[in-house]
């Protein structure tokens, strides 16, 4: 993939000493030798293979003085070659059962044989050659992974400990958190490194199938006249399903995994079609009378057999399923750590580690420094921001207020109305729409007093309620109160905003009303009106990036949801914003469905091309004719292996779209993608330029060197304060710039986009056009799961059922 080259890191900034979550490694010359193992009969597990492996590498002669590790899936790695010509077959005994090993070379080429290189990743270091093969990539990461592995438990890519009995952390509906770790190497800017964080993960333990069923029943023990329904049954049968489950009681073979309840008890279910025999007569004949005969009985398969509640216990295993709202709660609680605490915690981790690595560690050459690498971070300066009848401002660690501040340009409402479908007294609705209407005035808005509050008491569809009152008061704003996570509700209003009225309508949920019917609030409610409205809430100043007044320029962000595979065919929800003015505050937004039931697994948009053209005509309508001359586009979710592909499809489209409006229209294109989910955390070496309570790196902190790619240009930047645990800062990577900007010039840009958010007093975590293109995909993704509940709905219909009206699509109705 060709991108642009290396740029010399930024100065603009305060230095800031920061540690990082890697370590240094080095790795010898020389090579390693790979080998294909296959295991008879078939496993698919990695746990048993790995202990199939290792008792063979600890037993068998061949491997006497020879290091050898193993990958978990078909891989052996030995440090020096296996004298087994083409083939060596091995057995093993593993408990009573025998295993037959088959190992062959895996031969590469005619030069190399079946050995892998290590001096390519010397080479390249010394830019002698620009790649690095991804095997000795691998090869190394077996060897670090190895002895861990074998002591800890392995679920993908992470290492989790077993917790102690005195230090379990439980978490409702009978999981358990353990703590764990992620490691991987990457090609740092002058040397490999090891990256290394701290993660939970939730498991079911070892515990009778009974005490899963008391706690779903939220009772503190069965007895056998419990009463449960069905959907008692129900519900817990969808809890349990997929579960791997153990006999304790009688031989009953190999463990399984939970298929279903029954609708009847164990007393009424018969052992099979077949049988004329119950499930409790069955076992009372072969291990005495159940305790409980009146509860249901659990299908396990693959071998469908029906076995009573008592003489089943659950197996280890990692817990798969959403977590609900609580269960999310307390986890975020429990791993929302300082970044002190954060570290502390990665340190004792590699430690953990080191005791099972050391060994292969030795045995391969490898050395793996024990200090955390420290390096050093720029603090940039914060944009100016600017209101109206306001002296422009720094926001301090990425926060400011409204108060006694007016909107820059603040919108007109000549007609409201306020609609109640919540269960809110007529008090509180008063008191929240004159606090409204005040707060409004203050931060300058031209707003008329309200015209009606009206308290929806009457059994009808939502959409039919809003079209009566809009037709009765020929209202600019609606205000709609709703019951606390109504989504049907919501979908509805903003349906008939979108495709029936035109009109701007702003939801509000009942607890603002009541509960939390404060200034602060109401005045981020103010924000989003204002926004909605066409007014601009606050100005960025773009001082230190002056090519932003010089030029017209638009910036865009993209955003694909994968959020569909439930309904069987996948679809992909693109969507795309683009600035409309210079001031870079108000987006337009292009939805597009990609049809994955043909086209599988694309990871870039399909669309693209046509969504570029509508956004630049759109631009071109809002600024007098003007064209921009330079598009910077942010691509959010795309992951390093499919850069290359989604680069030069979607780089190949904003140029077709240039093209097609005018051929000779070839401005500049700027294409950065932002990736939040890597692993890469920093904290101050001092804690005390810590920021906040948890002491995170401050808002602007950023790092363009050490950890960074070796080649081409990428850095991390943290632009958000942070309240709860360790700040993730984001990933950007530079893939076309044709307006070669340097590096403080991207880095400033990117940092001032992150505090444009129309609605929110603090910087973002994100550009502001990535927050809106996400933002906008959410309430698309509302309106079309309402949808796709009809069973005549046809993905090919998603652009006939969704026309949004004329009068909203060139404003930032989706907030």
């Amino acid at each position: 993939m060709e991108i642009p080259p290396k740029l010399a890191p930024g100065k603009s900034g305060k230095p800031i000493k920061l540690i990082s979550n890697y370590f240094s490694v080095d790795v010898p010359t020389g090579e390693i030798y790979h080998y294909d193992l296959e295991i008879e009969p078939f496993h698919n597990t990695k746990e048993k293979k790995r202990k199939i492996v290792s008792t063979l590498i600890n037993t068998d002669k061949i491997f006497k003085n020879r290091p050898a590790v193993f990958d978990g899936g078909a891989n052996l790695y030995t440090k020096t070659a296996l004298d087994i010509g083409s083939e060596l077959r091995c057995q093993v005994v593993l408990g009573d059962v025998k295993f037959s090993v088959r190992i062959r070379p895996v031969v590469k080429n005619v030069d190399s044989g079946f050995s892998i290189k290590l001096d390519p990743i010397h080479a390249f270091f010394s830019d002698e050659v620009s790649s690095v093969p991804q095997e000795a990539i691998m090869v190394l990461e077996a060897v670090l992974r190895f002895g861990p592995s074998l002591n800890y438990l392995p679920i993908n890519r992470l290492l989790f400990y077993p917790p102690p009995p005195t230090n379990i952390c439980p978490l409702s509906g009978g999981i358990n958190i353990w703590t764990g770790h992620r490691q991987s190497l990457r090609l740092g800017q002058c040397q490999l490194l090891l990256n290394l964080d701290v993660k939970g993960g939730t498991f079911y333990p070892e515990r009778p199938l009974l005490d899963y069923f008391a706690a779903f029943l939220n009772v503190p023990q069965l007895s056998d006249d419990v009463n449960i329904t069905k959907v008692d049954i129900m519900r817990i049968s969808n809890e349990l399903r997929g579960m791997k489950v153990k006999k304790t009681r009688l031989k009953f073979g190999s463990p399984g995994r939970v298929q279903r309840l029954t609708d009847k008890s164990a007393k009424e279910t018969k052992i099979s079609e077949e049988a004329n025999i119950t499930v409790a007569d069955f076992f009372a004949e072969r291990d005495g009378p159940l305790k409980y005969p009146n509860l249901p009985c659990v299908e396990v398969v693959p071998k469908r057999g029906l076995f009573p509640l008592e003489v089943c216990e659950t197996m280890l295993q990692s817990f798969t399923k959403r977590l609900n709202d609580r269960q999310s709660s307390e986890l975020i609680k429990f791993t929302s750590r300082s970044p002190k605490q954060k570290f502390d915690g990665i340190i004792e981790s590699f430690k953990k580690c080191n005791e099972f690595k050391d060994t292969y560690l030795k045995e391969f050459d490898i050395k793996l420094q024990n200090e955390l690498l420290k390096l050093e971070g720029r603090i940039i300066d914060a944009p100016k921001l600017s209101y109206q009848k306001e002296k422009a401002f720094k926001p301090k660690d990425g926060c400011w207020n409204m108060k006694n501040k007016q909107f820059f340009r603040a919108s007109s409402v000549d007609s409201w109305i306020v609609i109640s479908f919540a269960n809110c007294a007529s008090l509180h609705l008063e008191s929240f729409t004159k606090l409204l209407f005040d707060i409004a005035i203050e931060h300058g808005m031209k707003m008329r007093p309200v015209k009606n509050i009206c308290i929806v008491c009457k059994r009808k569809p939502v959409k039919d309620i809003l079209n009566e009152m809009f037709q009765e008061f020929k209202t600019d704003l609606m205000v709609v109160v709703l019951p606390e996570r109504n989504k049907t509700m919501y979908i509805d209003v903003k349906e008939f905003s979108k495709t029936k009225s035109g009109l701007v309508t702003q939801c509000v949920m009942d607890v603002s009303v009541s509960k939390k019917c404060k200034p602060s609030v109401l005045s981020n409610i103010c924000q989003k009106i204002n926004a909605k409205m066409g007014g601009i809430n606050t100005l960025l100043e773009p001082d230190g990036i002056p090519f932003l007044l010089q030029r017209p320029v638009i910036t865009i962000g993209a955003n694909v949801l994968h959020e569909y595979q439930e309904y069987g065919m996948g679809p992909h929800l693109a969507t795309v914003v683009g600035s409309l003015d210079v001031h870079l505050s108000k987006y337009a937004v292009k939805h597009s469905l990609q049809y994955c039931r043909y086209l599988t697994g694309i990871p870039y948009i399909l669309d693209l091309t046509f969504m570029i053209i509508d956004l630049l005509k759109a631009f071109y309508c809002n600024n007098r004719g003007k064209k921009p001359e330079k598009i910077i586009f942010f691509r959010a979710g795309v992951c390093d292996s499919q850069f290359e592909s989604v680069k030069s499809h979607e780089v190949q489209c904003i140029r077709e779209a240039c093209l097609t409006l005018n051929t000779a229209y070839c401005p500049g294109i700027t294409y950065i993608a932002l990736q939040k989910r890597h692993h890469t955390r920093f904290a101050p070496q001092d804690c005390r330029h810590g920021v906040g309570r948890m002491g995170n790196i401050p808002p602007g902190t950023v790092v363009d060197s050490d950890v960074v790619r070796p080649s081409g240009f990428d850095f991390f930047l943290c632009s958000h304060f942070v309240t709860q645990g360790t700040s993730v800062p984001r990933h950007y990577t530079v893939l076309e710039d044709d307006n070669q900007f340097t590096a403080d010039e991207l880095e400033k840009l990117t940092y001032y986009l992150c505090h444009a958010y129309a609605f929110c007093t603090k910087s973002l975590s994100c550009p502001a056009p990535i927050r809106y293109a996400q933002l906008a995909a959410q309430r698309t993704r509302q309106w079309l799961s309402a949808k796709l509940e009809k069973l005549n709905f046809e993905f090919e219909d998603y652009d006939k059922m969704q026309p949004i009206v004329e009068e909203l699509r060139s404003t930032m109705f989706f907030i």
